[in-house]
């Protein structure tokens, strides 16, 4: 892969300013330089002691093939920016122009994953670091104190902390995509111990509360939008009082005793399968979808017990691990460190055989006096 930076020859480098939110910008014209789209869409960071101020990209979202561009303003003497995808790690070259780095490149790789944008400016001994995320974005809990450990998180529509506290470890980078909006609430407050926010254009780092519409009342949501507001909207409930977590939709709004998808767990194992039902606290019901034959309580993942008898199926399976595997496969046999006592003939899961002993005087295994019939018992 080889990123595509500007165009530096003289002759072509015919140049305009753009002023832009207080600062002047000097770039080339042509493909090479920052486009109208680019600087159309700023993110505003904020940081303890940042170098960086501002960031821009565009696209956001790209798939390979798409030509991508940067500008990051920064009061650095450096930045440099790297592109992590599922699978690599670009290195992307930046060129001061004005009172920016400006670059661009020709995306090379899927992104299912992860797809994320490191910048790092540097003054002397200080850098600072920001990464723009746009995988999957993080998720707080439904109320309280919320503090990034080790992620780089983006939010769009409406999100934030309900009830709590936001505290940005590390060098985390918050991310509010263009036109969206991250809330607190009154009273509460944003903690940068170090890490950055990144505000895109038209978003909104708003004090006021979270709502979700849930109008059956049973603590899960109709759906995962959010609302913020200073009053609660029709059918709302302050996301704090959700049971679990802002994701999880509720299967049946109208009833206040049925609020999830679980399994049928016809045996009463803990385990269930087949088929899926809309139920709160229901006995019979569990999360789990691994039982191998929910007809025999003994029958479930992990069993560690062997049986004589076949499940209700036909089957010795009892652990679910598609092996009907016997407890015992000892043959009787003469070895020179000593005989061995055990089946002449390995029998069948279920299958009832005589015991034997070596006997040196006959010079081979015969059954025991009295006779040790057993029963080869499996799972």
């Amino acid at each position: 892969m080889i990123p595509r930076t500007k165009n530096t020859d003289p002759l072509k480098a015919v140049v305009f300013l753009f002023f832009l939110g207080g600062f002047a910008w000097a770039s080339p014209v042509g493909p090479d330089g920052p486009s109208p789209e680019l600087l159309a869409n700023p993110y505003r960071v904020s940081s303890k002691g940042g170098l960086i101020t501002k960031a821009y990209i565009h696209p956001e979202k790209v798939h390979v093939g798409d030509r991508q561009e940067f500008l990051i303003v920064a009061d650095a003497d450096r930045v440099t920016a790297e592109t992590k995808t599922d699978n690599n790690l670009f290195t992307l070259h930046l060129t001061e122009i004005g009172q920016g780095w400006y670059g661009s490149w020709i995306v090379q790789d899927t992104v299912s994953k992860e797809y994320a944008t490191i910048f790092t400016a540097t003054r002397g001994t200080h850098t600072h670091t920001i990464t723009l995320a746009w995988s999957d974005p993080c998720t707080p809990p439904p109320g309280g104190d919320w503090t990034t450990d080790a992620a780089n998180c983006n939010f769009s529509g409406v999100n934030g902390v309900d009830n709590g506290n936001l505290t940005i470890n590390g060098s985390n980078t918050i991310t509010i995509i263009t036109g969206s909006t991250f809330a607190w609430n009154s009273g509460k407050q944003i903690n940068m111990n170090s890490g950055s926010i990144v505000v895109g254009n038209g978003a909104v780092l708003k004090q006021t509360y979270l709502w979700m519409v849930d109008a059956d009342s049973d603590g899960t949501p109709a759906a995962a939008t959010q609302y913020s507001g200073d009053t609660v909207p029709v059918g709302g409930a302050r996301r704090r009082s959700l049971l679990s977590s802002v994701s999880a939709v509720d299967c049946n709004e109208g009833d206040g005793t049925r609020w999830r998808l679980r399994f049928v767990d016809t045996d009463g194992d803990g385990y269930g399968a087949g088929s899926v039902a809309c139920v709160g606290n229901h006995v019979g019901y569990v999360d789990d979808d691994t039982d191998c034959y929910d007809s025999n309580s003994d029958a479930y993942p992990g069993q560690e017990a062997f049986f004589a008898s076949v499940r209700g199926d036909l089957s010795f399976d009892y652990n679910c691990d598609e092996i009907e595997e016997p407890e015992v496969t000892t043959l009787c046999e003469e070895t020179q460190s000593g005989n061995i006592d055990g089946w002449g003939t390995l029998p069948g899961c279920g299958v009832t055989a005589q015991w034997e002993s070596f006997d040196p005087w006959e010079g081979s295994c015969m059954y025991q006096d009295p006779p040790d019939p057993r029963t080869q018992v499996c799972r």
